[in-house]
């Protein structure tokens, strides 16, 4: 047989072939050999055809050569099987004539035979221990000498003893031909072999492989040459029993297995089943195989093959996914071991290696028995490639998703894109400068059109070349230090790629690769911040240079090592500086996260001072990726434990403690009580995008008001969840373009200016809720709504006066809300209260208020500030920077009419206001400094708090003097009053159920609205006393007024509160009004505890018929 043979690529000489370029294979010669050349052909180019799915071409022509070569190899192969088939088929064939005499003539018992019981005896002893062809001569002249014919079923059971046993499958064809033999000489040896075999299978172990598979060959061999018949042989019982898919997983792989055995030899003869490799065999040859004269009947067959292919599609597939499964798990344990403990015990790694080697012998058998029976192989069903294969299954719960979860890896969205997109220089950068520089590219590549000089070079041009390289090489090395320089200063995600893609391209050599390493491993101690850019830089040339990380992580571990050994405290930061650089690169995947664990637990063991601070700045590092990645969160747990009982056990300095405290509870917050978290519709996810992201992003900010203006706005979600993301400052708003969300809510106001009202109180009543809180954890959020009411000025969203409500508001002018508080009757009722309160006489107020001139001659109060107003710590500076925010956003549009004088009264007030906190920090005073400079460039800020008083005093001294501050006190009570009586009317028709309180609101409204001015007013509570004798202070005198009250007192009335004025046109009378205690608390005659509610943006209900300014403000 010729086989032509590919030529080899490369190293073939001029002729092109290898050894000649044939190959040439001796066998014997056989019908259809001449078509072997072109079936080898044709396997070779369907070879190469499967190889074809790679991307280079330099690779097809390699696989093609490869599928070349498999060619004569599977022909030999092939030819090596077809001589074995023949050869067994032919031995087959002259035992199954035998078989067919002894059928058609009978048993013959002839000859002179040894009947003794010994010889008997010692030929079944030789039977049992038979052992195949070596003994079979010797076993054969038994046969012929000795009568056993009393002994034939023993005889049977003596061969089954020695099948699998003694006699191996390789000498299987011997003891057929003893059995052959046996049945020649005994007339019942068929019916007692068949018995002998079903006794011998049913008595073996379902575990003993080579015993069961031995009977189950022997039995088919013994079908095919007729040495039992077919009807008799217990062939088809013991096939039941093997694919008997109810038994055991293991027994099944076992029976599996040699069901395997079975059809690798005779799937045509017993299955009528064509392997796929024996269709490949007679492709590569070109020829049928050797026809199969020995089978069993085709009804036998087809009941053998339904059994074993039902059995193998039934089972086969779980099977393979089961070991595949405990494998996996298995995997599971030995990496979390690992992890946690360094290291994997001897016994499940023998348990790891006994599964992996059972699951592979279950591949291959099936692999092999798919093949034979035609089917296809069944594949495990792999896991979720992302998933990791630790902690899957302990501390899960069933699919449950929780809100405010354990803190992730990272801090934020732009941390998460510093440490995980990470720039890949094969997008940006040709593969031939990967490897080497650009000028070391240019270098190898062929110049066009170059030719040798004309003449040898001088000495006097030799040394001006050797010069210019001198020169060249001086300037190199002055590029690649600055280069050197500016790597090393690197800060910003954007600035280290750009340093990346200028090495690849300028300085990519070996020499360059080392002293960039040297750079980065030789950051100065003190410049921490520079360690995660560094980090950055080295994991985006990891894949292309080795030697860079290679370099600096042995540095790292090398000054790891010596920090271990040595205690030195004037190195601590040195020490800091390494472990910090390689928490970062654990970050960046470039430092494995043992070596942090393993580092940790050795601070631990020797839990110094030094080791103490050295844990905390490990934790500060990277100790949240490792808690929170699955490979190292159990051991990242225990070692922050066992940290954690060593501080509460160790005495360390207090500053030490503060740092491990505050790393632990970073890392690991205490757990508050989590809430099932719902699922976002899509139309909220589409707001949220909006909202949160293209907002931002889009330059076309009508398109933005477009795609808001389409959302669903009646009777949907739609606005709630708009108002909501356009409000959640904390988490998504860029500080510097909060302008964007003033922008959409001036365009939308167009259209749905209730929303953006809806809004802009929202907005509101979170400055004042913050406030009250006043929690340090909101600051941020603060300013970023500080800035957005600002831009909404801007945007002319909001007026002025709301401007300057939110300004008074955060130095202390407002109440239980910022409702006028910048009006200028606000600052003298603060005044007035707070003198009163001074005094310590609460009923006075109104006459105070009546005497201005005494007013306005007290000192101005220590803190300047409403009574119900929230004040902070004496060292809280916070609202001034609220104040300087608000200021710089939106009061340069404050220079001119009566805005302007507004302003300048208020920066009288916050003046004061600074001084009231003492000597303020340096930044506090310069961002003052900073925003008086930038709007009124001529004032100067007061030097003491003195100086500040006398400004604020003179201008309350004016305003009493010059403005009708009682008239406007009685517009204010007015306009509160109706706003009160209008909220009361609300809360009264709400309430059908409470008819009686109905009535007494409606008879307290219709004295409300007899008197719309301010009352001085005292209490005359009589209380419930038992004779009725003591009456309300102010009401003893001897006029008339006086005596019905009493009167009235005394009949039983209930004690009211009573209001008196003095009489218009200058007579010393008074007039007097009761209140019932609703009433009283209307006028603020007492102090009204019950919690207010105004509807619309600052309390001012929008009637009809306003626009859309005048709906909202009052002005």
């Amino acid at each position: 047989l010729r086989i032509c043979r590919a030529p080899a690529r490369g190293g073939m000489g001029k002729s092109g072939n290898a050894g000649g370029g044939v190959a040439k294979a001796k066998a014997k010669a056989a019908p259809g050999a001449e078509k072997a050349e072109p079936a080898a052909k044709s396997a070779a180019a369907k070879e190469g055809a499967k190889a074809g799915n790679v991307k280079d071409s330099g690779k097809k022509d390699a696989d093609a050569g490869k599928s070349d070569d498999t060619v004569p190899k599977l022909a030999e192969e092939a030819q090596q099987k077809l001589q074995d088939d023949e050869r067994d088929e032919k031995g087959r064939v002259a035992l199954r004539e035998q078989n067919r005499k002894i059928t058609s003539s009978g048993a013959q018992l002839s000859g002179n035979r040894d009947k003794s019981i010994a010889r008997v005896g010692k030929f079944q002893n030789k039977l049992k221990l038979f052992k195949g062809e070596s003994e079979l001569s010797a076993v054969e002249k038994d046969i012929d000498g000795v009568d056993a014919s009393k002994y034939v079923s023993e005889l049977a059971e003596c061969i089954m003893e020695a099948a699998g046993t003694c006699l191996k499958l390789k000498e299987l064809t011997a003891g057929v031909k003893v059995c052959t033999r046996l049945r020649g000489t005994y007339e019942d040896f068929s019916d007692y072999l068949c018995k002998a075999l079903k006794k011998a299978f049913d008595g073996t172990a379902a575990t003993d492989l080579a015993r069961r598979r031995f009977l189950l060959r022997f039995c088919a061999e013994l079908c095919l040459v007729e040495c039992i018949p077919e009807a008799k042989s217990p062939m088809l019982d013991i096939m039941k029993e093997l694919t008997d898919i109810s038994s055991p997983e293991d027994t099944l792989i076992t029976n599996f297995t040699i069901i395997s055995s079975l059809a690798s030899k005779h799937a045509i003869s017993c299955f009528n089943l064509v392997p796929a490799k024996q269709k490949a065999y007679e492709e590569a040859l070109g020829r049928p195989w050797c026809e199969r004269s020995c089978v069993l009947s085709s009804a036998l067959q087809s009941h053998l093959a339904n059994l074993v292919i039902n059995a193998y599609q039934s089972s086969a597939a779980g099977l393979l996914q089961n070991a595949h499964s405990r494998l996996i798990e298995q995997e599971k344990v030995n990496s979390k071991l690992r992890v946690d403990k360094g290291a994997v015990d001897a016994e499940n790694q023998l348990k790891h290696e006994q599964l992996k080697e059972a699951f592979t012998k279950l591949q291959t058998t099936l692999s092999a028995l798919s093949e034979q029976l035609d089917q296809p192989l069944p594949s495990p069903q792999e896991e979720d490639p992302n998933a990791s294969r630790i902690g899957q299954g302990a501390d899960k719960k069933d699919d449950e998703k929780i809100e405010d979860e354990l803190p992730m890896i990272w801090d934020d969205t732009e941390q998460q894109k510093f440490y995980e997109e990470v720039l890949d220089p094969k997008d940006v950068i040709p593969a031939v400068l990967l490897q080497t520089g650009k000028k070391e590219a240019e270098k190898t590549e062929p110049v066009e059109g170059e030719e040798a000089p004309a003449k040898p070079q001088t000495e006097e041009e030799k040394k001006e070349e050797a010069e210019a390289k001198k020169e060249a090489r001086a300037q190199l090395a002055s590029d690649f230090e600055l280069y050197l320089t500016r790597a090393s200063k690197a800060e910003s995600a954007k600035q280290v790629d750009d340093i990346v893609i200028e090495f690849f391209h300028e300085y990519n050599t070996k020499g360059n690769r080392r002293a960039l390493a040297g750079q980065l491993f030789g950051v100065q101690r003190t410049r921490l911040h520079l360690l995660a850019p560094h980090a950055r830089l080295i994991a985006t040339v990891a894949p292309y240079m080795k030697d860079v990380p290679g370099f600096v992580m042995q540095g790292l571990q090398q000054e790891l090592e010596y920090m271990m050994k040595e205690k030195d405290p004037i190195q601590i930061e040195s020490k800091i500086k390494t472990v910090r650089f390689l928490c970062e690169l654990c970050k960046f995947k470039i430092c494995p996260p043992g070596v942090i664990l393993d580092m940790f637990k050795e601070f631990c063991d020797n839990f110094s001072h030094h080791h103490a601070e050295l844990c905390a700045h490990v934790l500060q590092s990277c100790g949240r990726y490792l808690l929170y990645t699955p490979e190292t969160a159990m051991r990242t747990d225990n070692l922050l434990e066992r940290m954690a009982r060593l501080k509460n056990a160790k005495s360390l300095p207090l500053r030490i403690e503060i740092m491990l405290e505050d790393a632990y509870y970073q890392v690991k917050p205490p757990e508050g009580k989590r809430k099932a978290a719902k699922e976002k519709e899509p139309l909220e996810l589409f707001i949220q995008h909006i909202a949160c992201e293209r907002l931002y992003r889009d330059e076309d900010e009508d398109k933005i008001l477009k795609l808001v203006r389409k959302l669903p706005w009646q009777n949907s979600q739609a606005p709630a969840w708009l108002k909501k993301y356009l409000l959640d400052l904390n988490q998504h708003a860029n500080y510097e373009n909060l302008y964007l969300i003033a922008s959409l809510l001036c365009g939308l106001a167009k259209y749905r200016d209730a929303f953006v009202i809806e809004v802009i109180d929202t907005l509101l009543e979170h400055i004042q809720t913050t406030i009250e809180r006043n929690d340090f954890r909101e600051m941020p959020l603060r300013v970023r709504q500080a800035k957005l009411l600002g831009e909404l000025y801007n945007y002319r969203l909001v007026d002025s006066g709301v401007i300057f409500d939110a300004l008074y508001q955060f130095i202390g002018f407002s109440g239980a809300t910022a409702l006028r508080c910048g009006n200028i009757l606000t600052a003298h009722r603060i005044l007035e209260r707070c003198l009163a309160a001074r005094k310590g006489n609460l009923t006075a107020i109104s006459e105070e208020a009546g005497d201005s001139a005494d007013a306005g001659s007290q000192p101005l109060p220590a803190v300047f500030a409403d009574p119900q107003h929230t004040l902070e710590a004496p060292w809280d500076y916070f609202r001034i920077k609220l104040v300087c925010v608000l200021l710089e956003t939106c009061a340069h549009y404050f220079d001119r009419g009566a805005v302007k004088q507004k302003l300048d009264r208020f920066l009288h007030f916050f003046n004061r206001y600074v001084h009231t906190k003492g000597d303020l920090p340096i930044r506090f005073m310069n961002m003052v400094y900073d925003t008086l400079e930038r709007l009124r460039p001529k004032m100067k800020f007061p030097a003491t708090k003195a100086d500040a008083d006398e400004p604020v005093l003179k201008l309350l001294q004016a305003e009493r003097e010059t403005l009708d501050l009682d008239e406007a006190d009685k517009g204010d009570e007015k306009y509160e009053e109706e706003e009160e009586d209008e909220e009361s009317d609300d809360e009264d028709e709400s309430s059908d159920d409470e008819e009686e309180s109905e009535e007494e609101s409606e008879e307290e409204e219709e004295d409300d609205d007899d008197d719309d001015d301010e009352d001085e007013a005292s209490s005359c509570d009589s209380g419930e006393q038992e004779d009725h004798a003591q009456m309300p202070a102010g009401c003893s005198s001897g006029s008339d007024a006086d005596r019905q009250i009493r009167d009235l007192i005394a009949k039983g009335a209930v004690p009211a509160i009573v209001g008196k004025r003095k009489r218009d046109g200058g007579s010393d009378g008074v007039e007097m009004e009761l209140f019932t205690h609703g009433a009283a608390k209307k006028a603020r005659l007492i102090p009204d505890d019950r919690q207010r509610s105004h509807s619309g943006f600052g309390g001012r209900p929008s009637g009809p018929g306003r626009g859309f300014f005048e709906s909202f403000f009052p002005f």
